[in-house]
């Protein structure tokens, strides 16, 4: 068990030193023009950024659970493993709506 704790911190450590630097740069909110629809446009594109992040963050979880954990893990992370492509679809929808609409109030 320490074994794979410190797996999957070495490999959250290893993502978060690709992830931060990226954070770093100019948010979409901060080049946002002053309209409505161009700031509307920039929260959703960076909320449905950090969605999509978790969403797969998640689907990677589901990942470590379904071949760590036997018999019962492999049912769990099946089940995470499916919300997460679930949610991975919502939030592609939402984001084809949202530009759907933002690009009507255009």
């Amino acid at each position: 068990m320490k074994k794979a704790l410190s797996s999957i911190s070495l490999i959250g450590y290893s993502v978060l030193s690709f992830v931060l630097p990226a954070m770093a740069a100019p948010t979409p909110l901060t080049e946002a023009s002053g309209s409505i629809s161009s700031i509307v446009d920039s929260v959703v594109t960076y909320v449905i950024s950090i969605a999509a992040a978790i969403a797969v963050g998640m689907l990677v979880y589901g990942g470590v659970v379904y071949m760590t954990g036997g018999e019962a893990g492999a049912k769990s992370g099946k089940g995470i493993i499916m919300n997460a492509l679930i949610g991975m679809a919502i939030i592609a929808l939402s984001y084809v709506i949202v530009n759907a609409v933002v690009a009507a109030l255009k």
